[in-house]
């Protein structure tokens, strides 16, 4: 059954595992001009982007992180990928480099941001991987500086890229995602059902987070 979304909610047809680097790359790109990037990068919107899900799996780390690198081709942008899923974390392994100290450990211990990334390739693309967290990931989304932390890494890059946890697993998440400039909404197809998808949608909405739009992913 395909996932029939909300109204408001624009799907885009998507199969991250399409064949070809180039056309992959296309869609990365079409993604981000939907998105309004980069024309929109300096003094607009989206500067800071969360991608989340109704269920874990739903392929949304591995879009963040393809969109991160794609964007980060645009001449002359910086471009940061946090992974904000504390709890199964995956930056640090996709991009072969140490766990923390990352975003948890800005929060919890108060390591400085510029600390904690690191540079990846020769793009402008740095990654804040989750750090250490054990036992009290949702005391960081809870974290009175977290709102600070976000005006902070929005200030050192032109585009923030937050790989969120799926939101109908950790609603202790939410907050992070209303302090962004907008969320999308990855939806495997096939899987998700369309009301599932509009209560998600609609707990989302009633947390003040601005839902940008929804990727169908896996669709064939």
């Amino acid at each position: 059954m395909t996932t029939q979304l909300p109204e408001r909610v624009v799907s885009a047809g998507w199969d991250s595992s399409c064949n070809g680097n180039q056309q992959l790359s296309e869609r990365h790109r079409t993604l981000l001009r939907q998105l309004n990037w980069p024309s929109n990068a300096k003094g607009g919107l989206p500067a800071t982007l969360g991608l989340t899900s109704c269920y874990r799996g739903e392929g949304v780390s591995t879009l963040a992180a393809q969109l991160a690198l794609e964007a980060a081709t645009f001449d002359g942008r910086r471009v940061l990928l946090v992974d904000a899923n504390l709890a199964d974390p995956s930056a640090h392994r996709t991009f072969e480099i140490e766990p923390a100290p990352g975003l948890a450990d800005c929060l919890l211990s108060g390591e400085q941001p510029a600390a904690c990334w690191k540079t990846c390739g020769e793009d402008g693309l740095a990654v804040l991987p989750a750090g250490n967290a054990t036992g009290r990931q949702v005391e960081v989304y809870h974290r009175d500086a977290l709102a600070e932390l976000v005006v902070s890494l929005k200030a050192s890059f032109d585009l923030v890229v937050f790989d969120l946890p799926a939101a109908g697993d950790a609603w202790s998440v939410v907050r992070l995602a209303s302090l962004l400039d907008g969320v999308v909404l990855v939806v495997e197809a096939q899987r998700v059902r369309g009301q599932v998808a509009r209560r998600i949608t609609e707990q989302l909405g009633r947390a003040n987070v601005r839902l940008l739009g929804a990727v169908l992913n896996k669709h064939t």
